[in-house]
């Protein structure tokens, strides 16, 4: 836990990093004026005691020093693919839970001596509201694809 020398506590800097190999970008920011590599910057190479880092300035900051490198268009996308993805598979869960359902008309749990459809029942209602759920964002999704291209043809 760091502080500071008033010995309040600070949260640490907000930035990203992956390969640390000088390959994927994701530690690039800008370095006293110059966009650099993070991962790629020698300390002993900057030749003023103060070292500024900010973000990059073509991207929207999320936080510090982290930005957001995807286009607002892609974002919406990915958005509607996950939400896409998450529907097809809670779908399919409440579809194996109705066919458990049938295939099991009498078993019973052996420990809790109940019928084991409730099991499968508690399975149908909280993957079938879950794919509800998922529908709505899915619509929502396409609604607001289908706003930002209206306004894309507008200007």
């Amino acid at each position: 836990e760091g502080g500071s020398a008033s010995r309040e506590p600070f949260r640490p800097v907000m930035w990203e990093n992956s390969c640390l190999q000088k390959k994927c970008g994701a530690c690039a920011m800008v370095i006293n004026g110059v966009p650099a590599l993070a991962c790629d910057t020698r300390l002993s190479a900057i030749p003023t005691e103060i070292i500024r880092l900010e973000p990059l300035r073509k991207f929207p900051v999320i936080e510090d020093l982290l930005v957001d490198r995807l286009p607002n268009k892609a974002r919406e996308v990915v958005h509607l693919l996950t939400d896409m993805v998450i529907l097809v598979l809670n779908s399919y869960i409440t579809y194996l839970a109705v066919l458990f359902m049938r295939s099991s008309k009498a078993k019973t749990m052996p420990i809790m001596r109940i019928s084991v459809n409730y099991l499968y029942a508690a399975l149908l209602i909280g993957f079938g509201l879950m794919a509800i759920y998922s529908l709505v964002h899915c619509v929502e999704d396409v609604i607001k694809l289908a706003r930002g291209k209206g306004k894309e043809v507008q200007s």
